[in-house]
């Protein structure tokens, strides 16, 4: 694997998430992005170096993400990364539209103005995070 730049890990609102947390939602950022390939094997100590952590974190967040079905664990080597296809694609953009729009639109709807004004740098921390995760 090529070395890459990768962004510092995200820390968004709220409490401060741990590590693990974090090196799992840029793994995801990195998964959704393209820059982790199906059907790779990926070690642990690999990836800590790209996000300057150390392997630990990735081990939990790599098992967190085996979890959910994104990686399997190949013993001895690592994680690699499954393959979704284009139906199953299809079938998370359908349940997540049945479920994020309504819930935006209601929120949006009943919110204080003040509310809604304290999430704009929160927002604007998405568009830049999905900016750099477009970038050629």
């Amino acid at each position: 694997m090529a070395a890459q730049h990768s962004p510092a890990l995200p820390e968004l609102g709220g409490r401060k998430p741990s590590y693990r947390e974090r090196v799992a939602d840029a793994l995801r950022a990195a998964l959704i992005a393209g820059e982790l390939h199906p059907g790779e094997v990926y070690s642990a100590p690999g990836l800590a170096a790209r996000f300057g952590v150390s392997a630990t974190p990735v081990r939990e967040a790599m098992l967190d993400l085996a979890k959910e079905g994104l990686v399997d664990t190949v013993p001895n080597k690592g994680f690699r990364v499954t393959a979704v296809s284009e139906r199953q694609l299809d079938e998370y953009t359908h349940v997540r539209s049945l479920i994020e729009i309504p819930t935006t639109a209601g929120l949006a709807a009943t919110a204080a103005l003040a509310d809604l004004e304290a999430l704009r740098p929160v927002a604007q921390e998405i568009v830049s995070a999905s900016w750099w995760a477009t970038r050629p």
